[in-house]
């Protein structure tokens, strides 16, 4: 009873100083109790085996050995604890107690362990286990060179030294977190590249926890693309970088919330189509999202296949807390890339635009100019901090008219025409100077002004032939028309003289049609030709000329069907006439062949103008039978209709059908800018 009493005590007055001490002093106190731990326990050694890096080693962190017992602290530096695979199973896997009273009491399979001890001269031991958050962390064991038996009240006693270890370890564990997102943040700050940062946060949470298979992956929402530019995997190869799937990583980017899941957990997602299985399934995995401003740019994650090893919900808080400064050192780099990224870009801007480009200060110093205005001007290099007007319009005083000047003084951009002389062939060029003042941000004031200079010599003396060749022009651009709409004009031939190889009424029909859609582009290039404005066509008087050709075409007297036109005077370019001609070719054919079976009588309305929301219509409507009940623009597979759904996209326009009273197809686009001629 006694001595009970005394172990009590013992252990009253190592709970206390543990609690109280500096966290750096704890593994001090912990060597020091050894001696006491192996005395009372009635041992000849006492010692303390610490995991580390998650469990891939392991150490003796402390030991107390009688004096003729040899030292075993340094054989057991760093050792890999799965070789001894008997203790390994019983401590790690069941938590459970290591109690041997003699080397012969051993199982077959604990060879390691017999050779081991064969050689350390001990017959007799005792290890239990030191767990914390439900992980084991090490073990405190005593042994003796004698065979012996370890009574009950030796295993509770160390069991007891143990949950106090156990304590101080967590207490420890804090500090080092803390050391840890300290030394993480510091370097988050200072990184200089994302991969040297990772490898860091990785060795650094592989002293805290299990972090053998250890990866970060990022999204890219533009490209759509997750990569992984850290990966660390003891069973699957780092993933090349691909599209959005359904993995686990791409279940933490698609939630937003950390995931910490077992392999049945994982396996229950997949069922439930949350998830697809991508590569091994780790016995464990834990996720945290990457998050700036709420949107998730990446995952950072753990995974383990070893069954001793587990991760809780401490652990994904200390990964979510990683995460942050992760998650801003990224957003930090992929700012100064990008901002990288565009100065050099504007800079390769600067330096091949063809025209010249100087920027001054308020003085008229140059700051700097781009390789066109050397070559124009000769200049003495360097030229910063050179009047603008002196090196490079060779003046000993500003330009008599100065757009940088105007700039400066108002702060509005302007533009002036200057001549200039080149310093060494005198010849005349001239100028046009764009002067556009640089605004302080900050204090709102000019600081200087951005000159930009395009040689106009050329166009100078092209604008005086041009005005000379105009009327030359416009003979070849009505040539042009002209013999566009002839070439159309002997495609419709050759198709015509095809259809007469056919026997087969719809191939022939086929063919008309394609020769009517020729038609009406052929119709716009002709009255081009024919007006007296080359760029745009009176639209009412190409619908009457288009339409009387299809009534021809399609073998229509004007007499069963009548056309009513309401059309406003719309002038449109080609590249709208063509295509609205087309869908008019279309609408108009179908009506012809479709709304009025038999010899029935009917009517065509045909309106062209504008709505109040400045757009324009084009709305062709029948009396005839109507569509079919089933109809549906969009399911529809015939060619016209296709046509007319594909052309009114490319005019940017949109259909509504009518079905009452016969059927409406009303096109309604936007208005040129010109309506008129």
């Amino acid at each position: 009873m006694a001595r009970q009493i005394e172990q009590q005590k013992f252990l009253l007055r190592l709970a206390s100083s543990l609690l109280v001490c500096p966290i750096e002093k704890i593994e001090e106190i912990i060597s020091e109790s050894l001696e006491n731990l192996g005395r009372y326990a009635q041992a000849d050694r006492a010692s303390l085996v610490l995991e580390r890096t998650g469990g891939q080693s392991a150490s003796m962190l402390a030991e107390w050995h009688s004096e003729d017992r040899p030292i075993l602290r340094n054989i057991l530096q760093n050792f890999d604890p799965s070789i001894f695979s008997h203790w390994h199973k019983t401590i790690l896997e069941k938590k459970d107690v290591v109690r041997l009273s003699s080397l012969s009491s051993l199982p077959p399979e604990a060879q390691a362990e017999k050779s081991f001890l064969e050689k350390a001269g001990i017959q007799s031991l005792l290890m239990v286990p030191i767990c914390l958050e439900q992980r084991v962390i090490g073990t405190i064991g005593v042994s003796s060179r004698e065979q012996r038996e370890w009574p009950e009240e030796t295993v509770n006693f160390l069991l007891l030294a143990a949950d106090i270890f156990a304590s101080a370890f967590k207490r420890r564990f804090s500090g080092q977190i803390m050391a840890t997102l300290v030394r993480i943040g510091e370097a988050a700050a200072k990184a200089e590249s994302l991969e040297s940062l990772l490898h860091l946060i990785h060795n650094s949470i592989n002293q805290l926890l299990p972090a053998r298979n250890f990866y970060l992956a990022l999204y890219d929402s533009q490209k759509h693309l997750v990569s992984f530019p850290y990966f660390v995997d003891e069973r699957d190869p780092k993933p090349e970088p691909r599209v959005l799937r359904r993995g686990l990583t791409e279940y933490v980017l698609r939630t937003g919330q950390p995931l910490l899941a077992t392999d049945k957990d994982i396996k229950e997602l997949a069922a439930l189509g949350e998830i697809e299985i991508i590569g091994t399934i780790p016995f464990v995995w834990l996720g945290v999202p990457l998050k700036i401003n709420n949107e998730c740019i990446g995952v950072l994650a753990l995974q383990s296949y070893d069954r001793n090893v587990t991760y809780t919900k401490e652990d994904e808080a200390l990964l979510q807390l990683i995460s942050k400064d992760l998650a801003l050192v990224i957003n930090r780099k992929r700012n100064e890339a990008e901002l990288a990224e565009k100065e050099q870009f504007l800079r390769n801007i600067f330096m091949s635009i063809r025209d010249g480009l100087c920027v001054l200060d308020q003085n008229f110093n140059i700051l700097s100019v781009n390789q066109t205005i050397e070559q124009w001007s000769h200049l003495t290099l360097p030229v910063e901090g050179k009047k603008c007007y002196q090196a490079i319009y060779h003046r000993s005083e500003p330009c008599e008219i100065c757009p940088t000047k105007k700039a400066l003084e108002t702060g509005i951009p302007s533009m002036e025409v200057i001549p200039f002389k080149d310093k060494e062939k005198r010849e005349l060029r001239w100028f046009e100077v764009f002067a556009f003042p640089l605004i302080d941000h900050n204090s709102g004031s000019i600081s200087g002004a951005i000159e930009y200079i395009r040689d106009i010599t050329a166009r100078r003396t092209a604008e005086d032939r041009l005005k000379e060749s105009l009327q030359e022009k416009e003979i070849l651009l009505r040539e042009l028309h002209h013999r566009v709409k002839n070439n159309m004009q002997v495609i419709s031939s050759l198709l015509n003289l095809q259809a007469n190889y056919t026997n087969d009424p719809a191939t022939r029909e086929m063919f008309r049609e394609t020769q009517r859609r020729i038609r009406s582009m052929a119709l716009v290039h002709e009255q081009l030709y024919q007006s007296s404005n080359l760029s745009k066509i009176n639209f009412d008087f190409y619908l009457e000329n288009l339409s009387s050709h299809i009534f021809q075409s399609c073998g229509v007297s004007t007499h069963r069907i009548k056309l009513k036109k309401q059309c406003q005077n719309i002038f449109l370019d080609v590249n709208m006439a063509i295509p609205l001609g087309m869908i008019y070719n279309e609408l108009l054919t179908n009506a012809l062949k479709h709304a009025f079976p038999g010899d029935r009588e009917g009517e065509i309305m045909v309106i062209l103008g504008r709505t109040e929301d400045n757009r324009c219509f084009l709305e062709v409507a029948d009396n005839g039978i109507g569509l079919p009940p089933d109809f549906s623009l969009e399911a529809s597979r015939t060619l016209g209709l296709q046509i007319i759904q594909t052309l009114c996209q490319q005019l940017r326009g949109e259909i509504k059908i009518d079905r009452n009273n016969g059927t409406s197809f009303k096109i309604f686009f936007p208005c040129p800018v010109e309506a008129h001629p």
